[in-house]
């Protein structure tokens, strides 16, 4: 029989010599570095990590970012759970990721070409000074 895959958040947690415990009281002290009382327990990052699981909602997101040490624009644009650590090796995609993926990289180029085309006028404008 084969083993399922570890879910990212075991992978990260793996990394940083974490358990689910430990990380849930990671979280802790990271919502009260932002002067906030949230917390999680062992069960709810069990349920993180569950196949299918529940995706931690967006202020959960930016409390493990936090623990991690992941910027938020990362957080932000990558989504749930691909900005983890130890999530930067390409991965097969099944047809449901494949389309999703596919949106995520049009969604990231526009905002590309969005930014360049802002530039365009500076740009030009620099370089006719010269």
């Amino acid at each position: 029989m084969d083993a399922f895959p570890q879910h990212p958040l075991a992978i990260a947690r793996d990394l940083y010599g974490l358990s689910q415990s430990s990380l849930a009281e990671e979280i802790r002290q990271a919502a009260r570095r932002r002067d906030r009382r949230a917390g999680t327990t062992k069960q709810q990052v069990s349920v993180w990590e569950r196949p299918g699981g529940r995706v931690p909602d967006a202020w959960f997101q930016q409390l493990i970012a936090d623990v991690f040490g992941v910027g938020h624009d990362r957080v932000t644009v990558l989504g749930w759970p691909y900005w983890l650590p130890g999530n930067e090796a390409p991965v097969a995609l099944g047809s449901g990721a494949t389309v999703a993926a596919l949106r995520e990289a049009q969604r990231r180029a526009m905002l590309n070409r969005r930014t360049l085309l802002g530039l365009a006028p500076a740009a030009l404008a620099a370089l006719a000074q010269q």
